[in-house]
Protein backbone atom coordinates (compact mmCIF):
# COMPACT_ATOMS: atom_id res chain seq x y z
CA UNK A 1 0.00 0.00 0.00
CA UNK A 2 1.31 3.42 -0.80
CA UNK A 3 -0.20 6.53 0.69
CA UNK A 4 -0.82 9.60 -0.90
CA UNK A 5 -0.64 8.11 -4.15
CA UNK A 6 -2.36 11.05 -5.42
CA UNK A 7 -3.13 14.23 -4.72
CA UNK A 8 -6.25 15.82 -3.44
CA UNK A 9 -6.04 17.44 -6.22
CA UNK A 10 -5.67 14.77 -8.10
CA UNK A 11 -8.69 12.67 -6.38
CA UNK A 12 -11.20 15.52 -6.71
CA UNK A 13 -10.66 15.39 -10.35
CA UNK A 14 -11.35 11.72 -10.39
CA UNK A 15 -14.41 12.77 -8.32
CA UNK A 16 -15.66 15.23 -11.04
CA UNK A 17 -15.13 12.58 -13.68
CA UNK A 18 -17.25 10.08 -11.59
CA UNK A 19 -19.95 12.30 -10.64
CA UNK A 20 -20.43 12.54 -14.37
CA UNK A 21 -20.08 9.29 -16.09
CA UNK A 22 -22.87 8.49 -12.68
CA UNK A 23 -24.73 10.79 -14.16
CA UNK A 24 -24.18 9.70 -17.95
CA UNK A 25 -24.98 6.39 -17.27
CA UNK A 26 -27.61 6.74 -14.25
CA UNK A 27 -26.18 3.32 -12.94
CA UNK A 28 -28.24 1.83 -16.28
CA UNK A 29 -27.54 -2.02 -14.70
CA UNK A 30 -28.37 -3.12 -18.48
CA UNK A 31 -25.15 -1.26 -19.25
CA UNK A 32 -22.68 -1.33 -16.09
CA UNK A 33 -22.74 -4.75 -14.76
CA UNK A 34 -23.33 -4.65 -10.84
CA UNK A 35 -24.16 -1.16 -11.36
CA UNK A 36 -20.43 -0.27 -11.69
CA UNK A 37 -19.53 2.88 -13.98
CA UNK A 38 -16.65 2.74 -16.17
CA UNK A 39 -15.29 5.28 -18.45
CA UNK A 40 -14.29 4.63 -21.67
CA UNK A 41 -11.27 6.95 -21.44
CA UNK A 42 -8.25 6.60 -18.83
CA UNK A 43 -7.54 10.64 -18.32
CA UNK A 44 -4.10 11.30 -19.97
CA UNK A 45 -2.23 12.53 -16.78
CA UNK A 46 -3.62 9.38 -14.59
CA UNK A 47 -1.93 7.34 -17.80
CA UNK A 48 1.27 9.59 -17.10
CA UNK A 49 1.65 8.95 -13.25
CA UNK A 50 0.93 5.46 -13.52
CA UNK A 51 3.14 4.26 -16.30
CA UNK A 52 6.11 6.57 -14.79
CA UNK A 53 5.16 4.14 -11.61
CA UNK A 54 5.34 0.83 -13.78
CA UNK A 55 8.99 1.61 -14.61
CA UNK A 56 10.02 1.15 -10.92
CA UNK A 57 8.01 -1.65 -10.88
CA UNK A 58 9.47 -3.73 -13.72
CA UNK A 59 12.86 -2.70 -12.37
CA UNK A 60 12.53 -3.93 -8.98
CA UNK A 61 10.26 -6.93 -9.49
CA UNK A 62 9.96 -10.12 -11.80
CA UNK A 63 6.90 -8.18 -14.09
CA UNK A 64 6.94 -6.87 -16.88
CA UNK A 65 3.73 -4.91 -17.39
CA UNK A 66 4.18 -2.04 -19.91
CA UNK A 67 0.73 -0.61 -20.81
CA UNK A 68 -2.12 1.05 -19.17
CA UNK A 69 -5.35 0.05 -19.85
CA UNK A 70 -7.30 2.54 -22.39
CA UNK A 71 -10.37 2.79 -19.82
CA UNK A 72 -11.35 3.08 -16.08
CA UNK A 73 -13.27 1.31 -13.93
CA UNK A 74 -15.26 2.73 -10.69
CA UNK A 75 -16.95 0.43 -7.83
CA UNK A 76 -19.28 2.22 -5.49
CA UNK A 77 -20.01 0.49 -2.37
CA UNK A 78 -23.46 1.41 -2.33
CA UNK A 79 -24.20 0.05 -5.77
CA UNK A 80 -22.02 -3.40 -5.63
CA UNK A 81 -20.55 -5.86 -3.13
CA UNK A 82 -18.12 -8.27 -4.46
CA UNK A 83 -17.47 -11.44 -2.21
CA UNK A 84 -13.86 -13.30 -1.89
CA UNK A 85 -13.09 -13.62 -6.07
CA UNK A 86 -10.24 -13.59 -8.61
CA UNK A 87 -11.35 -11.37 -10.89
CA UNK A 88 -13.78 -12.96 -13.88
CA UNK A 89 -14.10 -10.44 -16.96
CA UNK A 90 -10.12 -9.57 -16.90
CA UNK A 91 -9.18 -13.31 -16.74
CA UNK A 92 -11.70 -14.22 -19.36
CA UNK A 93 -10.44 -11.13 -21.41
CA UNK A 94 -6.95 -10.91 -21.25
CA UNK A 95 -5.72 -14.36 -20.00
CA UNK A 96 -2.73 -13.66 -17.96
CA UNK A 97 -3.25 -12.35 -14.26
CA UNK A 98 0.71 -12.47 -13.05
CA UNK A 99 1.95 -9.55 -15.87
CA UNK A 100 -1.29 -7.73 -14.67
CA UNK A 101 -1.79 -4.74 -11.55
CA UNK A 102 -4.90 -3.62 -10.59
CA UNK A 103 -4.21 0.26 -9.39
CA UNK A 104 -6.83 -0.13 -6.76
CA UNK A 105 -7.09 3.62 -5.40
CA UNK A 106 -9.99 5.10 -2.89
CA UNK A 107 -11.58 8.88 -3.90
CA UNK A 108 -14.39 8.34 -2.01
CA UNK A 109 -13.42 7.15 1.72
CA UNK A 110 -14.83 9.05 5.08
CA UNK A 111 -13.18 6.12 7.29
CA UNK A 112 -9.75 4.60 7.01
CA UNK A 113 -10.45 1.22 8.78
CA UNK A 114 -14.27 0.88 7.03
CA UNK A 115 -15.66 -0.04 3.55
CA UNK A 116 -12.46 -0.44 2.11
CA UNK A 117 -10.83 -3.69 0.53
CA UNK A 118 -9.43 -7.25 2.23
CA UNK A 119 -7.11 -9.69 0.40
CA UNK A 120 -4.95 -12.80 1.14
CA UNK A 121 -1.88 -12.19 0.52
CA UNK A 122 -0.04 -15.08 -1.57
CA UNK A 123 2.92 -15.46 0.78
CA UNK A 124 0.09 -16.48 3.67
CA UNK A 125 -1.91 -18.44 1.90
CA UNK A 126 0.61 -20.74 -0.46
CA UNK A 127 2.17 -22.76 2.70
CA UNK A 128 -1.78 -23.74 3.44
CA UNK A 129 -2.49 -24.97 -0.13
CA UNK A 130 -1.78 -27.68 -2.21
CA UNK A 131 0.83 -27.81 -5.18
CA UNK A 132 -2.03 -28.18 -7.65
CA UNK A 133 -4.08 -25.46 -6.30
CA UNK A 134 -1.17 -22.90 -6.16
CA UNK A 135 -0.86 -23.90 -9.93
CA UNK A 136 -4.12 -22.76 -10.18
CA UNK A 137 -3.97 -19.72 -8.43
CA UNK A 138 -0.74 -18.18 -9.83
CA UNK A 139 -1.78 -16.13 -12.56
CA UNK A 140 -5.53 -17.00 -12.98
CA UNK A 141 -8.35 -16.05 -12.52
CA UNK A 142 -12.24 -16.19 -12.62
CA UNK A 143 -12.70 -18.09 -9.37
CA UNK A 144 -15.34 -17.16 -6.29
CA UNK A 145 -14.53 -18.31 -2.43
CA UNK A 146 -17.71 -19.43 -0.77
CA UNK A 147 -17.30 -20.26 2.61
CA UNK A 148 -17.89 -23.32 4.20
CA UNK A 149 -17.48 -23.86 8.15
CA UNK A 150 -13.55 -24.50 8.27
CA UNK A 151 -12.98 -24.71 5.00
CA UNK A 152 -13.31 -22.59 1.61
CA UNK A 153 -14.54 -23.57 -1.54
CA UNK A 154 -12.62 -22.45 -4.65
CA UNK A 155 -14.86 -22.62 -7.47
CA UNK A 156 -13.20 -21.99 -10.46
CA UNK A 157 -15.33 -20.34 -13.59
CA UNK A 158 -13.10 -21.01 -16.25
CA UNK A 159 -13.48 -24.72 -16.21
CA UNK A 160 -16.62 -24.83 -14.34
CA UNK A 161 -15.10 -27.05 -11.24
CA UNK A 162 -14.65 -26.53 -7.32
CA UNK A 163 -11.80 -27.68 -5.19
CA UNK A 164 -12.74 -27.63 -1.00
CA UNK A 165 -9.20 -26.08 0.31
CA UNK A 166 -8.98 -26.82 4.17
CA UNK A 167 -8.76 -23.28 5.80
CA UNK A 168 -11.08 -20.54 5.93
CA UNK A 169 -9.86 -17.72 4.10
CA UNK A 170 -11.35 -14.58 6.91
CA UNK A 171 -8.52 -16.30 9.02
CA UNK A 172 -6.00 -15.25 6.88
CA UNK A 173 -7.25 -11.99 5.48
CA UNK A 174 -5.23 -8.41 5.68
CA UNK A 175 -7.24 -5.34 5.22
CA UNK A 176 -5.43 -2.44 4.76
CA UNK A 177 -6.28 0.60 6.18
CA UNK A 178 -7.24 3.61 3.53
CA UNK A 179 -7.48 7.03 3.03
CA UNK A 180 -8.74 8.47 -0.42
CA UNK A 181 -5.77 8.64 -2.72
CA UNK A 182 -4.20 5.98 -1.24
CA UNK A 183 -2.90 2.74 -3.15
CA UNK A 184 -3.18 -0.50 -2.97
CA UNK A 185 -1.33 -2.34 -5.65
CA UNK A 186 -2.64 -5.74 -6.57
CA UNK A 187 -1.54 -8.17 -9.22
CA UNK A 188 -4.67 -9.68 -10.88
CA UNK A 189 -4.17 -12.93 -9.52
CA UNK A 190 -4.93 -11.53 -5.99
CA UNK A 191 -8.40 -13.02 -4.46
CA UNK A 192 -10.01 -10.29 -3.00
CA UNK A 193 -13.61 -8.92 -1.27
CA UNK A 194 -15.06 -5.85 -0.57
CA UNK A 195 -14.66 -4.82 2.97
CA UNK A 196 -18.30 -3.76 4.31
CA UNK A 197 -21.12 -0.86 3.03
CA UNK A 198 -20.97 0.85 6.53
CA UNK A 199 -19.81 4.17 4.65
CA UNK A 200 -20.22 5.33 1.28
CA UNK A 201 -17.16 4.70 -0.89
CA UNK A 202 -16.05 4.90 -4.60
CA UNK A 203 -12.82 3.57 -5.67
CA UNK A 204 -11.04 3.67 -9.10
CA UNK A 205 -9.73 0.65 -10.52
CA UNK A 206 -6.88 1.51 -13.27
CA UNK A 207 -5.39 -1.98 -14.82
CA UNK A 208 -1.90 -2.50 -16.41
CA UNK A 209 -0.75 -5.20 -18.26
CA UNK A 210 2.06 -6.96 -21.04
CA UNK A 211 0.18 -5.53 -23.87
CA UNK A 212 2.94 -7.93 -26.06
CA UNK A 213 0.82 -11.08 -24.32
CA UNK A 214 -0.53 -12.95 -27.23
CA UNK A 215 -4.36 -14.16 -26.26
CA UNK A 216 -5.36 -17.08 -27.52
CA UNK A 217 -8.75 -18.10 -29.46
CA UNK A 218 -8.17 -21.82 -28.30
CA UNK A 219 -8.00 -20.51 -24.82
CA UNK A 220 -10.88 -18.11 -25.28
CA UNK A 221 -13.18 -20.18 -26.80
CA UNK A 222 -12.43 -22.81 -23.88
CA UNK A 223 -15.86 -22.15 -22.47
CA UNK A 224 -17.95 -23.70 -18.99
CA UNK A 225 -21.10 -22.94 -19.00
CA UNK A 226 -20.68 -20.42 -16.41
CA UNK A 227 -18.30 -18.41 -18.64
CA UNK A 228 -20.26 -19.28 -21.79
CA UNK A 229 -23.03 -17.14 -20.18
CA UNK A 230 -20.82 -14.77 -18.85
CA UNK A 231 -19.62 -13.93 -22.20
CA UNK A 232 -23.18 -13.71 -23.81
CA UNK A 233 -24.48 -11.34 -21.11
CA UNK A 234 -21.92 -8.70 -21.28
CA UNK A 235 -21.85 -9.27 -25.91
CA UNK A 236 -20.53 -5.77 -26.31
CA UNK A 237 -17.32 -5.51 -25.07
CA UNK A 238 -16.72 -9.58 -26.09
CA UNK A 239 -17.72 -8.24 -29.57
CA UNK A 240 -13.77 -7.74 -30.43
CA UNK A 241 -12.94 -10.76 -29.13
CA UNK A 242 -14.68 -12.34 -31.57
CA UNK A 243 -13.81 -10.31 -34.45
CA UNK A 244 -10.59 -10.45 -33.82
CA UNK A 245 -10.37 -14.32 -33.02
CA UNK A 246 -12.60 -14.75 -36.47
CA UNK A 247 -9.32 -14.44 -38.56
CA UNK A 248 -6.77 -15.44 -36.10
CA UNK A 249 -5.51 -17.40 -33.61
CA UNK A 250 -3.09 -15.82 -31.95
CA UNK A 251 -3.55 -12.07 -31.10
CA UNK A 252 -1.67 -9.51 -28.92
CA UNK A 253 -3.02 -7.37 -25.97
CA UNK A 254 -1.62 -4.39 -28.48
CA UNK A 255 -3.68 -4.97 -31.05
CA UNK A 256 -6.72 -5.74 -29.51
CA UNK A 257 -6.46 -2.39 -27.75
CA UNK A 258 -5.78 -1.09 -31.22
CA UNK A 259 -8.66 -2.36 -32.97
CA UNK A 260 -10.49 -1.50 -29.75
CA UNK A 261 -10.43 1.86 -30.09
CA UNK A 262 -11.06 2.01 -33.96
CA UNK A 263 -14.55 0.30 -33.21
Amino acid sequence: MIPQFLTADEVQLLVTEYDRAETAHAHDTAKNKNAMVALSCTPRWVRDKISNFLTQVNSQTNLSVNCVFPGVTYFDNRCVKYNWHQDHDTYYMWQNSYNFLNFWIPIVKPERDQSGICVIPFDVIMPQISQSVQQRLIGRGSKKFPLRGNKTIMRDDSVGDYTVLDINIEDIKQTPSMAAGDLLLMRGDVIHKTQDSLTPRVAVSIRACDADYALSKEVFYAQCVYKKLYVKNDAVAYRVFHENFATSDFVSIREMFKYWNES
